[in-house]
Order: C-alpha cells, then sequence, then structure tokens
C-alpha cells in the first residue's frame, strides 16, 4: 500500500456586506477528526462595499491584506496525528504442549490516525501475570506473521513478517507471534508473552518522530495522540503519547501425566472355585494393567504392551476366554478400555484390527486415548500351570 496526500480545496464562502460590515465565511468540516494527513485547506474571504452609493469591485482576502482583485486562498496541511490500538485478541490463554514448536498468540492492530503508517514489533517474556495466573517460564524463538485468515491459528498461508509495512487510516490487522516451549515445562505452567508495536514512517522501519516547536501552515506536522490506560487483563497499561502500543498473552502447558500399574487377582482356583481362591495350580489369574492420566492434556496413540515371560517356562499359560465375574468375553481374551469408555470391551487375542492381540508371550493394546483424569485398562487372564 502506497503513502498518498489527498488535496482537498474548501469551497469559498461569499455574503455580501452592506456599507462597511464584513462578513467572513469558512467551510465548517475543514479541521474535522479523521481528515487525511497532508490535506490542503483553503478559503478566501470577501467584501463588498459602496462609495457615495456607488458599488465598488469586491475584494478577495490573501494572508497578507489585498486591496483589489479576487485575492488568494488562505491555506494549511492537514497534520498527521498518531494514534493505535493492539489487543490480546481471543481472550484466552493458548494452550500448548511442553516442547512444542511455532505455537501461535493473536493479537489485533488497528491505526487510529490520519495517515498510512508502520509498525515495527517487538515479543518478548514479560513476569507479569495473565488470565488471574502468575507467570512461571520464558519461552523463546519469537517469529511474526499476518494472520490472513483471521483465525487465530498458524496457517500455511499465513504471511510471515518482520514488521508491519503500511497499515491504511482507521485499518486493522490480524497479528500472530509465535515461540517455542521448553520441554522440561510442567503441566499448568504459564508464560506471559507482550508484543509492542512501535509507529514508524510508512513502508519503513523508521520510527516517526513528532514535531516540536511552533505552529507552520505549510508543513505536515506529527503529534502524538495515543492516550494512556491503566493495566487491565492483557493491557499491561499504555503510556501517553508514545507512538506505540503493547499487549500481553500467555502460553498455559497442558501435558499428559501417565502412571502406570499392573496387579493381579486370583478369579479362581481348582479347589475353592470363585469363592475366595488361591494362587494354586489350575487357578485363573487375571492380569490388569492400568494406565491413569493426571495431567490436563490430552495423551493420544496410547500402547500398552505386557511380555509374559513366565508363558516360556510352564508357569503360567494365556486363557483364550476371558472372565473376571464382571466381564465375560466368549471366545474372546483381552478386556480393553479406552479413557472415554465406562467399562471395558472384549477384543479378540489375535491380530487384527481391534487394536489388542495376543502373539506368542506378548499382550498388546494400541491407539488408546486418555484426556485429563481419565483412565485405561488392560486385562487379560493366565491359568497357573
Amino acid at each position: 500500500m502506497k503513502k498518498f496526500t489527498q488535496t482537498r480545496q474548501q469551497n469559498i464562502g461569499r455574503a455580501a456586506i452592506v456599507a462597511t460590515a464584513l462578513m467572513f465565511s469558512v467551510a465548517n468540516n475543514a479541521m474535522a477528526d479523521g481528515t487525511l494527513s497532508g490535506t490542503s485547506v483553503g478559503n478566501i474571504a470577501t467584501i463588498n462595499y459602496s462609495v457615495d452609493g456607488t458599488a465598488q469591485p469586491e475584494v478577495g482576502s490573501t494572508e497578507t491584506g489585498n486591496t483589489s482583485g479576487p485575492g488568494t486562498e488562505t491555506t494549511f496541511l492537514v497534520g498527521t496525528t498518531i494514534n493505535l490500538t493492539l489487543i490480546e485478541n481471543n481472550s484466552t490463554v493458548t494452550s500448548v504442549a511442553a516442547g512444542s514448536f511455532e505455537q501461535a498468540t493473536s493479537f489485533t492492530l488497528t491505526n487510529l490516525g490520519n495517515d498510512n503508517q508502520g509498525y515495527n514489533l517487538t515479543a518478548a517474556n514479560s513476569a507479569l501475570a495473565a488470565f488471574t495466573q502468575p507467570d512461571a517460564f520464558d519461552v523463546g524463538t519469537f517469529v511474526y506473521y499476518i494472520d490472513d485468515n483471521s483465525d487465530g491459528l498458524l496457517d500455511a498461508n499465513d504471511t510471515l513478517i518482520t514488521s508491519v509495512d503500511s497499515l491504511a487510516p482507521d485499518a486493522s490487522i490480524d497479528l500472530l507471534v509465535t515461540a517455542t516451549i521448553p520441554v522440561s515445562e510442567v503441566d499448568t505452567a504459564q508464560s506471559t508473552i507482550s508484543l509492542t508495536a512501535v509507529t514508524t514512517t510508512n513502508n519503513t522501519t523508521v520510527a516517526v518522530i513528532e514535531t516540536v516547536g511552533a505552529y507552520d501552515s505549510t508543513v505536515i506536522q506529527i503529534v502524538f495522540s495515543d492516550p494512556s490506560t491503566t493495566a487491565n487483563g492483557t493491557d499491561p497499561g499504555q503510556t501517553e503519547g508514545d507512538a506505540s502500543a503493547v499487549a500481553l498473552d500467555a502460553y498455559r502447558v497442558l501435558t499428559a501425566a501417565l502412571t502406570v500399574s499392573k496387579t493381579t487377582a486370583v478369579y479362581s482356583d481348582p479347589a475353592n472355585g470363585t469363592t475366595n481362591p488361591k494362587a494354586i495350580p489350575g487357578a485363573i489369574i487375571t492380569y490388569t494393567i492400568t494406565i491413569v492420566n493426571n495431567g490436563s492434556g490430552t495423551a493420544t496413540g496410547i500402547s500398552i504392551t505386557d511380555i509374559v515371560d513366565e508363558i516360556t517356562t510352564g508357569t503360567v499359560a494365556f486363557n483364550t476366554l476371558y472372565d473376571d465375574g464382571s466381564t465375560t468375553c466368549t471366545a474372546q481374551g483381552i478386556a480393553v478400555k479406552d479413557g472415554s469408555e465406562t467399562i471395558a470391551l472384549c477384543k479378540t487375542n489375535a491380530s487384527d484390527t481391534d487394536s489388542a492381540d495376543f502373539t506368542a508371550i506378548t499382550a498388546t493394546a494400541t491407539d488408546l486415548t486418555l484426556a485429563g483424569g481419565e483412565t485405561a485398562t488392560m486385562a487379560f487372564q493366565v491359568t497357573i500351570q
């Protein structure tokens, strides 16, 4: 987008004046808010008068004073007002996994000034709290993108940038800041970051400079009019008249914390049946492997592998049927409960598409998913030899 200057000439107001009375007319919107920087505003005042009853030629004004003729416009150039806002875009923390790369936070930058401006961008780690939680660690490798489809996510078509080249008056642009999350961070730990936008001359990285000194109608003068704010939420508080804006966002680690346990239970024996059975030869033993996700993130692609070495020594033999008194699998040997399931489901004990099998001396269950707080189990039975 190229910088442009608009020249606008105001209509000349004229009024007839009787005798020596004077009346001047100036366009009402000459100094209206939002007039583009560099606009030339010009107008002429006129007088009409008579001498001894004889009308005299109309006289137009000049800046230095005029006695005859139409005169020339008195003009001034509308100056540049620098004003902007930068806000965190989705009002929520960004959930990430420890060790993940290019995790995106989302911001919206708006040019509230009256000229095309560029903006330098600087992201940094912040010690401030955000979303009611304190900062606990630092992220790294900040990278900036234009969020071309404004979805708040880093997509293949988003535009990699180092700064905003040009933004028109009253226009907004959605930005993404990405960072790398350290692999060592624990579940629910949070990192606060800040993004600062500093106004630059259009299509450059040169920071704008405010005009000092007296008013000059022939020069486009620059005024920093961005207001101060009090810290609130993801606004850390803006400084008045510094041609910059800053906003906070945060990353919060949501990771799975899995624990695994294996237990045995005697289901039946040849002497007692299922009443207080003991682990004697001929008894049926239930092996249960339990996985619990104690974290807040979701673990996917979980696989369980249990190598039953005792089968090779003749200590135990795998049962192709499964019955522990609560779950009965006829002609099927493995009972598997995924995290979202309320009961265990019977799986075949052969290699097939049901994601569980018992091959040689190894029992497996695959493709399990556990959200935070969920439990998965794999159970099978063996007979003591």
